[in-house]
This record gives C-alpha cells, sequence and structure tokens, in this order.
C-alpha cells in the first residue's frame, strides 16, 4: 500500500504521506467515509467499517480496548480534514492539467485525468493504442 500512496503525492508534497496515513481508516484502508472516534482510546475509523467490526469482537481493532457501538463519537473535525486534503490531493497530483488546460483533471468527467484524455484521443487519431 505504501507505494500507492507515495504514487500519489507529487515529489514536492511527500512529506504529506504521513497525514496521509492519518486519514485512512485502520480496517479499509481507504479516506474516511464518515470519521467514527473511539472515545476511550481516540482511534478511528469509517463509521460502516467500526460497526460492521463491533458486531464481530466489541473491541479496538488497534488496542483492543472494550468498546461499543454507542460509544463510538462521529469525529467532524476529521471528516473536514479528509475533505481539504483529498481536494487538495486532486488538484496537484495533475499540476500538468491545470498548468496545460487551465482546469483541475478532477473535474473532467470522461478519464481522472484531462492529460490522460489528450493523449488517448491523439492516440486514436493517429491510430495507435498502445495501452
Amino acid at each position: 500500500m505504501d507505494s500507492l500512496v507515495e504514487q500519489r503525492w507529487p515529489p514536492g508534497l511527500a512529506v504529506m504521506k504521513p497525514v496521509d496515513d492519518l486519514l485512512r481508516c485502520g480496517i479499509c484502508f481507504e479516506y474516511f467515509n464518515i470519521a467514527m472516534m473511539i472515545p476511550q482510546c481516540s482511534h478511528n475509523y469509517c463509521s460502516l467499517c467500526i460497526r460492521k467490526f463491533l458486531s464481530y469482537k466489541t473491541q479496538c481493532p488497534t488496542c483492543c480496548v472494550t468498546v461499543t457501538e454507542p460509544d463510538l463519537k462521529n469525529n467532524r473535525v476529521l471528516d473536514e480534514l479528509e475533505s481539504s486534503v483529498a481536494v487538495c490531493l486532486r488538484v496537484t497530483t495533475c499540476i500538468p492539467c491545470f498548468l496545460l488546460f487551465k482546469e483541475p483533471c478532477c473535474q473532467s468527467t470522461k478519464y481522472s485525468c484531462r492529460l490522460q484524455t489528450f493523449f488517448k484521443e491523439r492516440e486514436q487519431v493517429n491510430g495507435e493504442f498502445l495501452d
């Protein structure tokens, strides 16, 4: 997983990897989807992930402290932070798109990257399909 995360961050922003790690659920390893905190130990997980986990085992997946579903608290600060970093990640991962097209690639509807779209269309015009 580390290599995937490192590839997402441009070299100049690689120092953000520890922050990126903090914004990921320890169960599914994705960015938090409605972050929930276990007050007894302050560990955070996606709401759905921790609720599923607690249906099998009533303890924190990280430190094993006893916890029940009613103990869980929504971590709105973490949700807001994750949203802000996700926007930053989408805009900064394709700075060439922004410089060439004056629009972040996250606003493209055809591909996730406008530069990729440009090269795909160029391949089609030239009759080359090099995927």
